[in-house]
């Protein structure tokens, strides 16, 4: 069985307005790179990682070395643990999304499992790739504890996943900046998961 440590990347600079983030690659402002280091130090205290991935986005990619370096692992990028891809929508405000896709955006706010953003991708879309990459990391690492930075979407896709729950009930699920899951996955081919801890941000 392998124990999955999944972590949201530290807070970022964000505009007062929300925005569609997805690919844009921002870093970590200093409040960010506080709670990665907080973060670092519950690892540390909690459990022995065999290997630590993160998604190629900055962000992440910070937030993962800081709490690699303490643990002496070398962070390994997967593509497929990069946030959604937004499309037209990516770097866009919300209200600049609401003015010209009204009801695109209403589909995604309240059925995101059936929204459709022009030239981006749909949460089956990152889904299958995310689950791919989950498959990849639990083949390489049996029987060991892994952790795996990543994005709000991506997480929620993981533990609709190991919750059986489907897509539908995504926004039911928070993942805060720097919150901890931990997942169990059964050996390779089981398809098992079981989870231990959600959304927990006790460290911050």
């Amino acid at each position: 069985m392998t124990h999955l440590v999944l972590i949201r990347h530290g807070q970022t600079h964000t505009p007062q307005d929300a925005w569609f983030r997805g690919q844009v690659d921002v870093p970590l402002d200093e409040v960010g790179l506080a709670q990665a280091a907080a973060t670092a130090q519950r690892v540390i205290a909690a459990w022995t990682p065999q290997a630590i991935y993160s998604s190629p986005l900055m962000r992440a990619r910070q937030t993962a070395e800081l709490i690699a370096e303490p643990l002496g692992l070398v962070v390994q990028v997967h593509e497929g643990l990069t946030d959604i891809n937004y499309g037209v929508w990516q770097g866009l405000r919300m209200h600049e999304v609401r003015a010209r896709w009204f009801k695109t955006l209403m589909v995604w706010n309240s059925h995101p499992h059936h929204a459709s953003i022009p030239g981006g991708e749909t949460l089956a879309m990152v889904r299958t790739r995310v689950l791919k990459a989950l498959q990849e990391i639990t083949a390489a690492h049996p029987h060991a504890t892994v952790i795996v930075v990543a994005h709000a979407v991506v997480n929620r896709l993981i533990m609709l996943r190991a919750l059986g729950w489907t897509s539908e009930r995504f926004w039911e699920l928070q993942q805060k900046n720097c919150s901890l899951c931990v997942v169990e996955i059964d050996d390779p081919g089981a398809d098992a998961y079981h989870v231990a801890l959600m959304n927990d941000v006790s460290h911050l």
